[in-house]
């Protein structure tokens, strides 16, 4: 039962996960063990036993992580248990397949290996190896493992409904102080909303394979390209995009994306941002240095320079009212800029103004 025990850990405590595996591959005369999370909208999401976790992490790397041939055979096999290779591979196939490449590297051969699909729509694989020259699997070894898989499946749907739970709730938390928001995964899937971002139909629509889609084509493309970008090139850095107003029908905004730090510990981090939208407002205040400091992880000069633009003051004047140089106040503006994602000063005052002023 102690196996049974850390895998249930696991699903709390995502660093448990090499340990669990570590006992799995005991348990069946295996060398090393794998679980891998594989959705088209996440990131490489993965956790190894020591022994081969740089392997893991290279093959995670590559386009077969997402076209995984292997993986294709086990979900049309569709069976609720492990299964080792020749269960649902030919030779052909095996020779043919990419994962190959990469076991062969740390001389790795047999494979007993299980799907667990999750209804949040991720694929959950679990895979088992022995070394080249090793007995394949016998079915006393997959009786072994199927005694263990009702308990990584459940523990697998905990992890992963937590961390639907924690969407839901950060929402919910912004939606009581008057926020639209909503947490949308790396590739630019709503996750989870609040009441308040859901009834802006005027501004935002469904799109397919819910994906978060805005009315305005302009602002849509420059939310596709940043959330794009985030998922290419790993850049995880908060952006702010202002929306204009619409003949009158709609009040000016801004859109806020936040991204969410992933723990690269944890096998089921949606890897995700938030979105937050904002209103704007002529006569709104302007939120004092420590929400700014916070908001936009201004430093204390950066944040008061920001306050007082907002504030309608000119650089000359901050200057004077700071005791410091022209060019340092402009040092300064330019940090705000790179990290609030504007490019001007009117697109700064018009942002920071909106940080007060609820939605639209």
């Amino acid at each position: 039962m102690e196996l049974v025990d850390q895998v249930y850990e696991a699903a709390f405590i995502p660093e448990y996960w090499p340990k669990v595996l570590d006992g799995l591959a005991q348990s069946s005369g295996s060398v090393s063990g794998a679980l891998l999370v594989i959705d088209p909208d996440l990131p490489p999401l993965w956790s190894a036993t020591e022994n081969v976790a740089d392997l893991v992490g290279a093959f995670a790397a590559t386009p077969a992580w997402y076209a995984n041939s292997r993986l294709k055979r086990m979900l049309v096999k569709d069976h609720g248990g492990f299964m080792r290779l020749t269960d649902f591979s030919t030779l052909d196939q095996l020779r043919a397949d990419h994962c190959n490449a990469f076991l062969s590297l740390a001389d790795l051969a047999g494979q007993a290996a299980t799907v667990v699909p999750m209804p949040t729509g991720e694929t959950v694989l679990f895979t088992l190896e022995r070394t080249v020259g090793m007995e394949n699997y016998s079915i006393e070894d997959l009786q072994v493992l199927d005694g263990v898989r009702p308990h990584l499946a459940r523990a697998s749907l905990i992890a992963s409904r937590l961390k639907l739970q924690q969407a839901q709730s950060t929402v919910a938390g912004l939606s009581a102080l008057g926020l639209a928001a909503a947490i949308v995964s790396e590739r630019g899937r709503v996750i989870a909303v609040n009441d308040i971002f859901e009834s802006q139909a005027d501004f935002l629509k469904p799109g397919a394979h819910g994906q978060l889609r805005l009315t305005d084509r302009r602002i849509d493309a420059l939310i596709r390209a940043a959330f794009a970008e985030q998922s290419e090139m790993g850049r995880r850095a908060l952006r702010s995009i202002p929306v204009p107003a619409e003949d009158g029908q709609r009040a000016p905004a801004v859109i806020h994306l936040v991204p969410l730090l992933r723990d690269a510990r944890d096998v089921f981090d949606l890897g995700a941002t938030l979105v937050v939208v904002t209103g704007l407002s002529g006569d709104a205040q302007v939120p004092d240095d420590a929400i700014l400091r916070g908001l936009f992880d201004l430093t204390a000069a950066e944040a008061a320079v920001a306050a007082a633009l907002a504030r309608g003051m000119e650089l000359k004047d901050i200057a004077a009212e700071r005791g410091i140089g022209i060019t340092t106040v402009r040092t300064h503006l330019a940090q705000v800029f790179h990290k609030t994602g504007t490019g001007h000063q009117a697109q700064l005052v018009a942002l920071l103004k909106g940080v007060n002023s609820g939605v639209f």
